[in-house]
């Protein structure tokens, strides 16, 4: 329903949960549906395509980390749920992969320094 997506696209720190710990919760939730997954990363597309210019450096830096460390690696566990949209799932991620590393050599981020968090 549409209720429940825009339920799994807030993002909520719940009263004594780390910020962080919320991230990570609030990332495997979103691979439960392939729509909301799927609007996710348009959304998060989209704001790496317009950040320069319309956020803080730190913000977009902030951003490029998530989605390396957080989001990326979780389209391989979307893809086993929705095997009939692998192919889109495979051209979203390798978009937000080639614009995220786009942006780390622009701020000058090893993103090799940084693990995925699952």
């Amino acid at each position: 329903s549409v209720q429940e997506g825009v339920h799994r696209l807030t993002f909520k720190v719940r009263e004594g949960q780390d910020k962080r710990e919320a991230k990570h919760e609030y990332f495997d939730q979103l691979t439960y549906s392939y729509h909301v997954f799927v609007i996710k990363a348009l959304d998060r597309l989209y704001n790496l395509c317009t950040a320069v210019g319309a956020i803080s450096q730190q913000r977009i830096v902030n951003n490029i980390l998530e989605t390396h460390q957080m989001f990326l690696p979780r389209f391989p566990l979307a893809q086993e749920y929705f095997p009939e949209y692998t192919q889109p799932l495979f051209v979203l991620e390798n978009l937000l992969r080639a614009l995220t590393n786009i942006h780390a050599i622009y701020n000058g981020i090893d993103l090799t320094q940084y693990s995925p968090i699952l």
